[in-house]
């Protein structure tokens, strides 16, 4: 499961979501999306801009939650 820390970055910066969806040219509410919805994947080009915003890779802002063996 894909999993992020944005809700982090944003508060190290002091960003609400509608600052941070305006920087990167997405709504409040796919910020909301992508930091609360574990089923929701957000495009490849989403992802670049907010971890280019950031000025971070993309491994420090998505990572992937692996089930524990035997879990689905």
């Amino acid at each position: 499961m894909l999993r992020n820390k944005i809700q982090q970055f944003r508060g190290l910066h002091g960003l609400s979501r509608d600052d941070l969806g305006k920087a990167v040219g997405l709504t409040r509410q796919t910020i909301h999306l992508i930091e609360t919805d574990p089923g929701y994947m957000p495009s490849a080009e989403t992802m670049v801009r907010l971890a280019n915003y950031f000025n971070c890779d993309l491994g420090r802002l998505f990572y992937i939650e692996r089930s524990p063996v035997g879990e689905k």
